[in-house]
């Protein structure tokens, strides 16, 4: 039902889809099920749609639902400032893409030493606010819309590409994810939730086992294709923790080039390369 709301909001429905609609309704309401209504239909169906204090149902009239809807939007562009179209401004160069009636805009005015305020837009375009001398433009600097919510202290993630733009099955890329924002159960982060958790890591026996130190400088871990060598590490380290289970390298060797078999088999064109296939 949202989708539909939202649909119709963003466009007009085509008079068809509002005939089909209808008819739907109109069987629902006088014979409870989808079979002809010819001459069970009691009350003309303007009536129907009426709302109830005007002696009717209630019932949506798509057309004027659809109209009220799309006219929403105008209200709200005029008059909501916390929506994302109210939250552009222009800061005005050159004035050659900035329009006074439709844009929300700033320039430098001439009214004295240090001073830059907001200059209302009641002229129809810079130009000719301009020649009034009391604003001057920038004929070298293009006009620049500026983002209210533009968030300038966001730093990128790093591992990015090389966790969703590899191929692997989803859990695997939620699974690297977790990884690289060092969420995964590793031995420092449950003593940092007050777990009980071995000094050393399970799989080399040498060092204190964290996210870096299993996938990254581990002993046991070979330098191989990442996405899979990773995954079955982790898988290799449950198991020797939760079941006491544990393959040597070989056989670990061999589970992963199962698994990147099988991925290539599905689509891994690039990882089948890497492989000599």
């Amino acid at each position: 039902m949202a989708a539909s709301i939202y649909a119709v909001m963003a466009d007009k429905l085509p008079p068809w889809v509002r005939t089909e609609i209808d008819a739907i309704c109109r069987k629902f309401l006088w014979v409870g099920q989808e079979q002809s209504i010819r001459g069970k239909c009691t009350v003309a169906w303007p009536v129907v749609t009426t709302p109830a204090v005007f002696g009717g149902l209630g019932v949506i009239n798509l057309k004027l639902s659809s109209w009220a809807m799309q006219t929403r939007w105008l209200w709200l562009q005029r008059t909501d400032e916390s929506r994302a179209w109210a939250s552009i401004t222009i800061s005005v160069g050159d004035g050659m893409r900035t329009k006074f009636w439709t844009d929300r805009w700033q320039c430098q005015t001439e009214l004295g030493p240090g001073t830059s305020p907001a200059v209302p837009a009641i002229a129809s375009y810079l130009l000719i606010w301009d020649r009034l001398e009391n604003t001057y433009l920038q004929p070298d600097v293009p006009d620049r819309c500026i983002w209210r919510w533009t968030d300038h202290g966001s730093s990128t993630f790093a591992g990015a590409d090389l966790v969703w733009k590899t191929w692997a099955p989803l859990k695997v890329k939620l699974f690297l994810w977790l990884a690289f924002k060092e969420r995964l159960w590793t031995a420092d982060r449950r003593r940092r939730h007050g777990l009980a958790a071995p000094a050393t890591c399970h799989l080399c026996n040498l060092q204190q086992e964290t996210v870096h130190h299993l996938f990254v400088s581990c002993p046991f871990t070979v330098q191989e294709l990442f996405a899979p060598v990773a995954w079955h590490i982790w898988k290799e380290r449950n198991a020797r923790l939760f079941r006491g289970d544990s393959l040597d390298h070989q056989q670990l060797l061999r589970k992963i080039k199962t698994d990147a078999d099988m991925w290539v088999a599905a689509g891994a064109k690039s990882l089948g390369s890497l492989l000599g296939e």
